[in-house]
């Protein structure tokens, strides 16, 4: 009890200051639940997008395919793979993107 009565306050305070930071994470996630999911069809269409354009260097038509996705919420089984990719489209890392797409 003489640990707790000590701690706590501090421990509050700390806990306290995550809520500011973390709003705009469970924010985002509840923008994504009013979208639409991406049927697979889509998510083929974007992967042989993504291919393609990472094949020919083409950072443009990269953007162009995650920004028409934008408008859909990714299926929870390609979600981290599409964030991968996402990321290594933001450092134009093409191979890395390739090898991504090649995961199955």
């Amino acid at each position: 009890m003489e640990y707790i009565s000590r701690n706590n306050e501090g421990f509050l305070e700390e806990y306290l200051s995550f809520r500011e930071p973390l709003a705009a994470v469970f924010a985002a996630d509840e923008e994504d639940q009013d979208k639409p999911e991406a049927d697979p069809g889509l998510i083929k269409d974007a992967f042989e997008g993504l291919r393609y354009a990472a094949e020919e260097m083409d950072c443009d038509a990269l953007q162009d395919i995650f920004r028409e996705l934008e408008e859909y919420r990714i299926p929870e089984a390609e979600a981290e793979r599409w964030k991968r990719l996402k990321e290594a489209s933001y450092e134009y890392d093409y191979p890395k993107i390739l090898v991504i797409l090649d995961e199955n």
